[in-house]
């Protein structure tokens, strides 16, 4: 998981990151409550099995489950106001789920997001258990 601050539109971060990372990040109608998920239809990857308070459902949510085999990305921008203070700096939050990682993969990935003009910081928060807890 990576914390992500810059102030353009999510649209526009995701447009970028697929042209960068040959993705397909494509935007996922969200529905309006998470608490009952086994009510739910063509829920969103990232919340399948999980109980989410609807206070702390994403304002905007993107996924690309295909493009890469064995791989899942998703960005989604978060409800501010309830976020945890460690996680607060960040506008967007960008999931890698992936069967093969390289040792390089982190860092690469890093170097290439920090390397896109309107992103202030990238930072893998993939060690804050309780940051992930509390988001996903």
């Amino acid at each position: 998981m990576f914390g992500i601050a810059s102030d353009v539109a999510i649209w526009k971060l995701c447009y970028e990151i697929n042209n960068l990372l040959s993705l397909n990040l494509q935007a996922i109608a969200l529905p309006e409550s998470f608490d009952d998920p086994t009510h739910l239809t063509n829920l969103p990857s990232l919340f399948l099995d999980t109980q989410i308070p609807t206070t702390l459902r994403p304002v905007a949510y993107y996924e690309d489950m295909d493009t890469v085999p064995l791989q899942e990305f998703m960005v989604f921008a978060p409800t501010k106001s309830k976020l945890p203070a460690e996680a607060k700096a960040f506008s967007f939050f960008f999931v890698v789920r992936s069967a093969l990682i390289s040792a390089n993969f982190v860092p690469d990935l890093l170097q290439k997001l920090n390397a896109i003009e309107f992103i202030r910081s990238v930072v893998d928060l993939s060690d804050l258990k309780n940051l992930k807890n509390s988001l996903l």
